[in-house]
């Protein structure tokens, strides 16, 4: 059983799909690691997250994901 404050894993089609597969539209921000993304994952209730895609310049190479 997970904590109550242990994050919530995603797989990279569920982050992409929550996305609209990275759609410029919903871009919330970019900075020198990549752009950060709206994303909304069907769920009862539904999660509203901030998806960060990592430029292949970075030197970071996970997704990060934040609930809003």
């Amino acid at each position: 059983m997970r904590a109550a404050n242990e994050p919530k894993m995603h797989t990279c089609k569920q982050l992409s799909k929550a996305t609209r597969k990275f759609c410029r539209e919903i871009v919330l921000g970019t900075g020198v690691f990549g752009s950060v993304y709206k994303g909304v994952v069907s769920s009862y209730p539904p999660m509203i997250l901030a998806v960060k895609n990592i430029s292949e310049t970075s030197r970071q190479v996970s997704f990060t994901c934040l609930l809003l």
